[in-house]
């Protein structure tokens, strides 16, 4: 009896270890991330050399990855929507209060449509500024008009 849990004791440590060493293996030799690759997790990655002279390129690409991409991704449906469209049915002013203002909830349709398709609601960022949304809608739209 007591050799049948021994065993089954030694067989869970030997699984565990096996997994331990695969996931350690995996993270020494996966490629690195492609620069100019597909989307990898939302994260949109292009070319920097396209819009070098729109200086708020490389700033509205930073918030996107850093805030947005987690769930967004530019031309599909993730988790949340795509956003390459969004100018042409919100206003700047609107996705500022919406992104930066933690108690602002919005009851028109379209937003009452998305929460029931996605499930959850928008995270807020009150950190940032007004000035860096508009450079991150910019950095979308480049991004679609690139892609088609």
């Amino acid at each position: 009896m007591i050799f049948r849990h021994i065993r089954a004791f030694l067989f869970c440590c030997w699984l565990l270890i096996t997994g331990i060493c695969g996931v350690l293996l995996y993270m020494a030799f996966r490629p690195a991330p492609m620069e100019n690759g597909p989307f990898i997790c939302g994260y949109a990655l292009m070319d920097n050399t396209a819009y070098r002279g729109d200086p708020a390129f490389a700033d509205g690409k930073a918030v996107f990855q850093n805030n947005c991409a987690y769930c967004h991704n530019p031309l599909k449906d993730a988790t949340g929507p795509a956003l390459a469209d969004i100018n042409s049915f919100r206003s700047q002013e609107w996705i500022c209060r919406f992104l930066t203002k933690p108690t602002y909830i919005p009851n028109d349709k379209r937003a009452i449509n998305l929460r029931k398709q996605y499930g959850l609601k928008c995270m807020k960022f009150p950190q940032l500024s007004c000035k860096e949304l508009e450079a991150m809608i910019r950095y979308v739209e480049h991004y679609k008009q690139a892609k088609i």
